[in-house]
């Protein structure tokens, strides 16, 4: 059951959770395979994957959680009926076979009901993978919706469209997002999660319609629309601790935080949350700041040998020998709902 007066929200990419064989070694067995090779395989994953996401928020789980890289409704379903509590789901595929869709869950017991109001796709790749997902969530109790965007962007490293067909991509999906919420005068209420594969600095949060910001003051200015966001993930930006209390004599770096939220070899804020003024003040939710976090458990973290925390991506062996979850952090947050 969630906790009394508290909404928690959650987001992850789970990484590649593609129906057996989807993409399978090529000759020679390479370049390496994405998603599961067999059926025990996939199964052993969805298991780590749900342990996982039961964990959340000191075992409770969460109320309602976006989740990005999953490739059937068969797949979504299996994950909902290992986890600790009955979920309702909207579910977005993708057009093309290969590729994943986007999955929003709510807790039965919280929610009226989860509607999709919205779906972004790239305008040349109608039938690709969504980028963005909008869906309305009515809480029990709650006279006003909130808005829920979630999102799994282009990489800007992408295979096969260069640099500059990722960077349009990227920016077509971020200025519809804008416009959209900047045209939302019905429910003001807004959280927005996901993947976005481009940092908070990035001019796709700040030239663009997609407005964010690292001061909640601006998020505040209006509650006409959700058209200024509030950017949780800037303090995740900044040094945790003072470099004499980082780097003590002798020691390894000390990260109380991850600096990253992608387990490749930079820095990367990748995995992030936004938030409307409606859901900082006088909304049907009030973001508890200081719960906004990135979920690490024995299961999907590890620490570099410098002392930085990161992600164990998905490995599997065989049998009864797999570690990991998935190459992203999964970002988590409470609520208060007013």
């Amino acid at each position: 059951m969630a906790g009394a007066g508290k909404l928690r929200v959650a987001f992850w990419n789970v990484m590649n959770l593609f129906e057996p064989r989807t993409h399978p070694p090529g000759p020679g067995g390479k370049p390496a395979a994405r998603g599961p090779q067999s059926g025990d395989e996939l199964d052993s994953k969805i298991s780590q994957l749900a342990d996982c996401i039961n964990g959340f928020f000191g075992g409770t789980g969460p109320d309602l959680l976006g989740l990005s890289e999953i490739h059937t409704d068969r797949i979504l379903a299996e994950v909902e009926r290992r986890l600790s509590d009955r979920y309702v789901q909207v579910w977005e595929p993708a057009g093309v076979p290969g590729e994943t869709g986007l999955a929003v869950l709510g807790r039965a017991s919280l929610t009226n009901g989860l509607t999709k109001v919205a779906v972004q796709r790239p305008a040349k790749r109608q039938k690709g993978r969504p980028r963005c997902m909008i869906v309305r969530c009515e809480l029990k109790g709650v006279r006003e919706p909130i808005l829920f965007a979630i999102n799994h962007w282009k990489s800007l490293y992408a295979k096969g469209v260069g640099v500059v067909g990722a960077a349009l991509d990227r920016e077509e999906t971020a200025d519809w997002l804008g416009n959209w919420l900047s045209q939302s005068y019905g429910t003001t209420c807004a959280v927005v999660a996901g993947d976005f594969n481009a940092e908070p600095t990035e001019k796709l949060f700040n030239e663009l319609r997609l407005r964010s910001s690292r001061y909640f003051s601006n998020a505040l200015w209006t509650n006409a629309t959700p058209a200024y966001l509030y950017n949780t993930s800037w303090k995740f930006l900044t040094e945790p601790f003072a470099w004499e209390e980082s780097m003590p004599a002798g020691g390894i770096q000390n990260d109380p935080r991850p600096k990253r939220t992608q387990d490749g070899n930079k820095y990367v804020v990748w995995d992030q949350l936004m938030v409307s003024g409606r859901a900082l003040r006088n909304g049907p939710i009030k973001l508890i700041e200081k719960s906004v976090d990135y979920h690490r458990d024995l299961r999907n973290s590890t620490c570099k040998p410098n002392g930085a925390l990161c992600p164990i991506r998905w490995s599997y062996s065989g049998p009864g020998q797999f570690e990991g979850a998935s190459d992203h952090y999964p970002v988590v947050t409470e609520f208060e709902i007013t």
